[in-house]
């Protein structure tokens, strides 16, 4: 699962992949252009192999050019996409660039990379690009950015006006297709028609596909076990069609055709005014007379559209026979993001998605999965009267799109209320402060159990991040799945420099003086536990005329480089990269320097060539890449800065990451094992835990996950095999002989008369979804599985001896829970001594 992916060219400029800026003084603030967070996430998702993968929105920023489409999606994950390229883009109005025809095998400056008809190679293999089975993997659905193609919120060199539809001159390569029309030709043509999709059309569940943007867009796809009786089903909601309803956008994507045009002041037609209705609810029939049911005026001639989606998204979960439900909204239903100072926030914990998620019938999903926010974030609710207990919130916006900032929140923390520290009324203000003082949010107490961002002031683009709490980067979301658990694992995955990557012994293009580097010569300072930009980062300017560099300055020369080489070496050929004249071989045509290295420092820089088409480079750094045309360069000479590290992540947000960070969450199934000491029919200790049903789901909580990073290893952030709470009644042929709530995971009581191993026991477990931040042990009811210990060792003695098998790990991992009220702690001096003190009986528990 990823979201917000944005390729390199989606700026106009991959300039040194998020590096350099205008050179005023000697200061360096990194740029906001793209470069290789989106192919560092692909290689973490194409390792894994998956079966297929779930794109929720914001896939291209944010012009829909076929080149720009193509260079966000299809570069990456093609051998997932069939038919590929879309059919729709062979053919009008996909077959012009400006004022150039597109013709097979022509490339065009900037949009020179799509290969007309073929289109990229297979990641893979290099080989004719599309998935090889034939079969469509790749399910995507649409965000706010792929709603807003046409005025690409301020794209560098390729949008003909803002968003707020005021002209911004000429562009270098307007877009060929300028509506959301090119979002679903190339994402999902399979919409308008199924047959695209062979046999497998039959796992297809349309609710509307509406290339105008007037009613929305949603589906539902069905993956693994049949199309009647699907392993997971998926469905991919237009949380962006109910975000411009509440009023949440000031642009409007409506229309009648799909494509917007300009009034004769050079605004869109219909341009509305942002006035945002955080009351607005999709699951109430449009009424006239209730403003809460109109969407904003000007946005749509389809008023009832929010509420169709959310009929068809009750009906089609009611009808659905798949075993794990799983709906993907591009906004979030709870954050802590901050996009601007003004609320709301489509960042923020959202009123209209919460009301649409809380109106289905409860159990009727089990996951909410989500991006907007460049950042990852879990969170889950803590008291009933939200959505519902053990529902994964999963917020994961950082596919490849830079960073942005969010409040920091420790783990057990309020999403609602940040705790001291999480947020300051000047600089990083509470962003769900409005809808709370309006009562627009649910009281379901929403809190954070896994996060890994950055933290910043509201001006992030000018100001220096600060590290999170846990970690920063790129990453994306593995869903592993079978008829009895449902695990979501979150990995960071590493995003290092092409410029030197690619010219090492393993690159893409190795050269000489590289490969007698290693990665930690290209590190500064590495030794050290602290990192300063400003001290140990080697930079040095260029000078560009005319998209030529015509000079080097040497401007920091850092600390600690080439310790293999003692701190003396001179690499020649370093590429200057983000020209962009081939982003499959970004080396060629790019300026190169020579670099000379003196006892771990940067001593000179020297120009060797100054290669060509660095103009969008030098646009792109102007006022942190908000210029969208190469018109608002006056002066021909511009100069720019340069950084050296391998890793890219610590020169773009200037803090040292000392590892990746990794997060999960199971939903499983349980069962109970009940272990009897003693002789049968006589009186005796019987012990109940409630364990993870599936074999494959035990040997992952018993070890096979990796610890979530940052997670005390205490209370509600252990790693348990066993459910740790949650009440239970135990029958011998339908007669309740046992009922209590589990303690530490473990309930212990003394019974006057134990059943034989060969006794039907059945039970009923009310589930334990929120004593772990990890695990959500599903409520359960069958027949328990029976073991028996004749050992005169003490209950907690044999619970940790090493020849105990079936207990001994689960006992290991138990910690206390550090939360009270979960009721009876039954331990050894406090047994049941016969069955007459048990609560009354029970009837069966159905769930």
């Amino acid at each position: 699962m990823i979201s917000d992916v944005g390729g390199p060219l989606s700026s106009g400029t991959t300039f040194y992949y998020n590096l350099g800026n205008i050179g005023k003084a000697d200061a360096y603030t990194p740029t906001s252009s793209f470069g290789p967070g989106p192919e560092a996430v692909s290689k973490l998702v194409q390792s894994w192999n998956p079966s297929n993968i779930i794109a929720a929105g914001d896939l291209a920023y944010s012009v829909g050019a076929s080149t720009l489409v193509d260079a966000s999606m299809g570069l990456y994950y093609n051998n997932y996409i069939f038919p590929y390229p879309s059919p729709a883009y062979k053919k009008s109005p996909y077959l012009k660039i400006g004022e150039n025809q597109v013709s097979r095998g022509k490339k065009e400056w900037p949009y020179n990379l799509y290969n007309f008809p073929k289109g990229f190679p297979n990641p893979i293999n290099g080989r004719q690009g599309g998935s090889p089975t034939r079969t469509n993997r790749f399910w995507a659905s649409l965000g706010n950015h792929d709603y807003g193609q046409e005025v690409g919120y301020g794209q560098t060199g390729v949008t003909p006006y803002t968003y707020k539809g005021i002209p911004n001159g000429t562009p270098v390569g307007p877009s060929s297709s300028t509506s959301l029309r090119s979002s679903i030709d190339y994402f999902i043509p399979f919409l308008e028609n199924p047959n695209l999709l062979g046999s497998d059309k039959n796992r297809l569940n349309v609710g509307s596909v509406d290339k105008t943007g007037n009613s929305g867009t949603y589906y539902s796809i069905k993956l693994g076990g049949s199309a009647n009786n699907p392993l997971v089903e998926v469905f991919e909601l237009d949380s962006e069609r109910l975000n411009v309803n509440a009023g949440y956008e000031d642009w409007n994507p409506a229309s009648q055709d799909g494509m917007r045009t300009l009034d004769d002041k050079g605004l869109y037609k219909n341009k509305i005014s942002s006035d945002a209705n955080i009351n607005y609810d999709p699951t109430i029939p449009y009424d006239p007379s209730n403003r809460n049911t109109v969407p904003l005026e000007g946005t749509t001639n389809d008023p009832n559209n929010g509420y169709k989606q959310y009929e068809w998204l009750k009906n089609s979960l009611n009808k659905s026979n798949a075993t794990w439900k799983i709906i993907t909204t591009h906004h979030p239903t709870y954050g802590s993001g901050r996009w601007a100072d003004s609320e709301p926030d489509s960042h923020m914990s959202n009123p209209y998605i919460q009301r649409l998620l809380n109106a289905l019938p409860k159990g009727s999903f089990n996951a909410v999965y989500c991006g907007e926010s460049h950042f990852y974030e879990r969170t889950l609710e803590s008291k009933a009267g939200g959505i519902g207990l053990g529902i994964p919130f999963i917020v994961q916006g950082n596919a490849g799109r830079n960073l942005e900032r969010k409040v920091q929140i420790p783990y057990g923390g309020s999403v609602y209320n940040p705790p001291e520290g999480g947020f300051d009324e000047k600089n990083n203000p509470n962003p769900n402060l409005k809808a709370l003082q309006a009562n627009a949010l649910l009281d379901s107490g929403p809190i954070i159990v896994g996060t890994s961002g950055l933290s910043g002031t509201p001006n992030s683009q000018k100001d220096n991040f600060a590290n999170g709490l846990y970690g920063y980067g790129f990453g994306a979301v593995k869903v592993d799945a079978n008829a009895s658990y449902l695990l979501f694992n979150y990995q960071e995955t590493p995003v290092s420099d092409p410029a030197i990557a690619n010219h090492l012994t393993a690159g893409k293009a190795p050269e000489a003086d590289f490969q007698d580097t290693t990665v930690n010569d290209w590190i500064p300072n590495p030794t050290s536990k602290v990192f300063d930009t400003e001290s140990d980062l080697a930079r040095f300017k260029l000078s560009i005329t005319n998209g030529v560099v015509t000079g080097v300055k040497l401007v920091a020369g850092g600390n600690g480089y080439m310790s293999s080489k003692g701190g003396n070496y001179v690499v020649h050929g370093f590429n200057i990269y983000g020209n962009n004249y081939d982003i499959a071989k970004p080396w060629l045509k790019t300026a190169q320097v020579d670099l000379v290295f003196k006892e771990g420092v940067l001593s000179d820089v020297k120009l060797t060539d100054g290669g060509q088409g660095y103009q969008l480079a030098v646009i792109s750094a102007l006022n942190n890449n908000d210029a969208t045309t190469t018109d608002a360069i006056k002066n021909p000479e511009q100069e720019l800065v340069v950084g050296i590290d391998y890793n890219l992540n610590e020169i773009q947000y200037g803090v040292r990451n000392t590892s990746l960070y990794n997060d999960w969450y199971m939903i499983t199934d349980t069962e109970a094992a009940v272990k009897i000491k003693g002789e049968p029919g006589q009186a005796g200790t019987l012990e109940v835990q409630m364990l993870a049903k599936d074999a494959e789901a035990k040997t992952l909580l018993s070890g096979g996950l990796k610890p979530t990073t940052g997670y005390s290893g205490s209370g509600q952030q252990s790693f348990n095999m066993a459910a740790q709470s949650g009440h239970f009644d135990l029958f011998e042929n339908d007669h309740l002989i046992a009922s209590g709530i589990l303690n530490n995971g473990i309930w212990t009581g003394l019974l006057d008369k134990l059943p034989s191993t060969n006794s039907k026991l059945t039970y009923n477990f009310e589930g334990d979804a929120i004593t772990s931040y990890n695990v959500n042990f599903k409520a359960s009811a069958g027949t328990a599985k029976i073991t028996t210990s004749t050992s005169n060792a003490p209950i907690s003695a044999l619970l940790r001896s090493p020849g105990n098998t079936d207990f001994d790990s689960m006992a290991q991992t138990s910690s206390p829970i550090n939360d009270s009220g979960f009721g009876q702690n039954l331990n050894e001096n406090q047994l049941l001594t016969n069955t007459s003190q048990l609560v009354a009986q029970r009837p069966p528990f159905l769930g």
